[in-house]
């Protein structure tokens, strides 16, 4: 059987800053690391949208990156 563990967790919050001069959107992004590895997807979320209010540009994506192991566990 495979196991995997969280080590740690970054919340991604991209934008849309703009379009350049061909008419390409422009997206940017920040990320807001040491999440609480317990919060559930709903609290994520319910904090994501805080921060895209306080961003003065529309939200194009949130995105929590994991950073985690795979184990194969050994029978006994």
């Amino acid at each position: 059987m495979i196991s995997k563990i969280v080590n740690g967790a970054n919340l991604k919050v991209s934008y849309l800053k703009g379009q350049n001069e061909s008419g390409k959107d422009i997206i940017k992004s920040q990320r807001f690391s040491n999440l609480n590895l317990s919060a559930t997807k709903e609290g994520l979320y319910a904090v994501a949208s805080e921060i895209a209010n306080l961003i003065a540009f529309p939200l194009s994506e949130l995105a929590v990156e994991e950073d985690s192991i795979l184990l194969e566990e050994q029978e006994a």
